[in-house]
């Protein structure tokens, strides 16, 4: 179970973003990238199947780092 913490429509589709607020490095993001990866991933499905609407990009926002990363798709 999970809460989609961001998600907004541009003219190409949606964007699902999940905060994340760990204290990571730099060096430590492909860690956690893999970690939750699958998570924003699953809401990104989760997203398409309730609204039958694509979504374009998913991606994780590190508060520590003040940095947003784009998931790459299965």
């Amino acid at each position: 179970r999970g809460v989609i913490d961001l998600a907004f429509r541009e003219a190409s589709g949606w964007t699902i973003v999940d905060y994340k607020s760990d204290r990571a490095s730099e060096s430590g993001l492909s860690h956690l990238i893999d970690l939750y990866g699958p998570q924003v991933r699953g809401y990104s499905h989760a997203w398409s199947q309730i609204t039958g609407e694509e979504v374009v990009e998913a991606g994780l926002y590190f508060t520590h780092l003040e940095k947003y990363v784009v998931v790459p798709a299965d």
